[in-house]
């Protein structure tokens, strides 16, 4: 994911469409901004029998298939091992407000329809306290000599795969986009605190891990839906919403 050149020559290599190209290349140059060497993508299309440019914790094969008389044809893409990078869900004087309000986090899958929450909450550190309960007590410090600073912030990384399913319906000899889905699987969670304690700056960093799958609501069903929207899309995405915020992270 982080070798610009083999990607474009996969690019000249294999027949992909211009959705799957373009959703390679931010996620590579997410990989590479964030100096993720791990992440990888596999690749499985009707042109590519094994999986090119990575590794695949998955083992599924892309397909033509037809669908209330329709010939549909599927492309399977799968991103591991990727971050969101730390990005900031509190800053400032009102950091440790919002702390106290953190626990956890929800998987969203944001569709033309508005947000649908996947599953139940995933609890950011292993006793379900709260960001500002969890610096208290690694920090060693009670809660009255922790104050509010400017230059206080609350941060979080996910690591994640995701597999991104292209499905096309066949309209006029050609294959037409008509849905994308996802389902994603969440490693671990890193979540960095630094507050003023008595005067003085104090750090803390914690790791959850979670194992947890999820998938967007059509993505078992995603013919019925490219059928329907073919030429124009039906897009599902995953992405997680820190509770306590306003903050999403986009996968």
């Amino acid at each position: 994911m982080t070798d610009k050149s083999t990607i474009e020559n996969i690019f000249s290599t294999y027949d992909l469409s211009d959705a799957v190209k373009e959703d390679i290349r931010k996620r590579s140059v997410q990989a590479i901004a964030l100096g993720n060497s791990s992440a990888a993508v596999t690749i499985y299309t009707t042109s590519t029998a094994q999986p090119q440019g990575g590794i695949s914790t998955f083992a599924m094969q892309t397909r033509y298939y037809s669908y209330n008389n329709r010939n549909i044809k599927e492309d399977l893409i799968y991103f591991t091992t990727l971050e969101t990078g730390f990005q900031t869900v509190a800053s400032g004087t009102t950091a440790d407000d919002y702390a106290k309000a953190i626990f956890d986090l929800g998987t969203i899958a944001a569709t033309r329809s508005g947000n649908v929450l996947l599953g139940a909450a995933v609890s950011l550190f292993t006793d379900a306290v709260s960001a500002f309960q969890a610096f208290s007590t690694l920090c060693s410090c009670s809660a009255q000599t922790i104050t509010g600073s400017v230059s206080d912030l609350v941060q979080i990384n996910v690591r994640y795969d995701i597999n991104t399913k292209y499905t096309y319906v066949e309209s006029g000899g050609q294959y037409v986009l008509g849905a994308i889905t996802e389902r994603g699987y969440i490693h671990l969670v890193n979540t960095y605190e630094y507050h003023v304690v008595n005067g003085s700056g104090k750090s803390v960093s914690t790791t959850q891990y979670v194992f947890k799958s999820y998938e967007t609501p059509n993505d078992a069903t995603a013919a019925a839906k490219a059928i329907i929207w073919v030429g124009d899309p039906w897009v599902e995405s995953l992405k997680t919403k820190v509770n306590g915020t306003s903050v999403y992270l986009d996968y």
